[in-house]
């Protein structure tokens, strides 16, 4: 882990970018991925989780510095959110969807990176009437309710793992679909051990088992997986409206102005588009 040259002030930055990858990633509408690619950390995560032993020589100290700041921005922000939802659910609900539509330009432009084709809008397409029936099966059918217990937050745990792998995929939306998201952020926000130990191992064991394979996939097939990731984000949006108020335009447009701002942070140096995180780290 090489430090040696680099700025006090970098330090800072990196765990700077950090919180605000936390606070992405507990605030539905945002996916962690898409910040951690923003700020050009999403090739080094890849490459550590990938080769551990010379992905940590390269990128440690700055990894290490990132990840404290993530871990501050989405525990110390939990407690925040939970409450405020709590409070004003409906407009809070509406920032959320505000902040999900404006990550959309930024994920359009990403995925036609290197052009469009058919495959690419069926792609789309197919995303969007997936989800949409897989979420209206969940809230439709009984037999699918997820029950907020030690193997719910594994799925948490699971969600947020895939959040990072897959920049455009916002857990936090789904966990909100689910009804996860209010006991989730209620225990980690009070550092519940029963919340926090089975979201931490879904997490470890997503990102273990699955990055890899994410990063294969995105590499061969980046058309394909981006604009079905977009058209799954699109849907998840469209089930979770909630029902309607004199302030939700002012709310939706507060959250869609928070997201393209946080999505679009960055430094000149750092900073790298979503398509280019997939290219394979040299």
């Amino acid at each position: 882990m090489k430090s040696r040259g680099v700025s006090p002030w970098r330090f800072v930055l990196w765990a700077l970018e950090g919180i605000a990858v936390g606070l992405g990633g507990i605030l539905p509408g945002v996916s962690g991925g898409t910040l951690c690619a923003a700020f050009g950390m999403y090739r080094p995560m890849v490459e550590c989780i990938s080769h551990p032993v010379n992905g940590m020589k390269k990128h440690g100290w700055m990894l290490g510095w990132f990840l404290a700041g993530g871990v501050a921005g989405f525990v110390g922000l939990a407690g925040i959110s939970a409450r405020l939802l709590d409070a004003f659910p409906l407009e809070v609900t509406w920032c959320f969807l505000g902040m999900l539509a404006g990550t959309f330009p930024s994920l359009w432009r990403d995925a036609g990176t290197g052009g469009r084709s058919k495959k690419g809008y069926l792609s789309l397409i197919t995303g969007f009437f997936g989800m949409v029936c897989i979420l209206w099966a969940v809230k439709s059918l009984p037999g699918l309710f997820v029950s907020a217990d030690g193997w719910g937050f594994v799925l948490c745990g699971v969600f947020w793992g895939l959040s990072f792998l897959v920049p455009g995929l916002s857990a936090s939306s789904l966990l909100l679909f689910l009804g996860l998201y209010e006991p989730m952020l209620a225990g980690i926000g009070g550092l519940d051990p029963k919340v926090l130990l089975p979201l931490g191992a879904g997490l470890v064991f997503t990102l273990l088992l699955l990055g890899k394979l994410c990063e294969l996939g995105f590499q061969k097939h980046r058309e394909v997986l981006s604009h079905g990731v977009l058209g799954t984000v699109a849907a998840t949006a469209v089930m979770a409206v909630p029902g309607g108020s004199l302030s939700a335009p002012l709310w939706f447009l507060l959250g869609m102005g928070l997201s393209y701002t946080l999505t679009s942070w960055g430094t000149p140096t750092e900073k790298a588009p979503v398509a280019g995180a997939f290219k394979r780290a040299g």
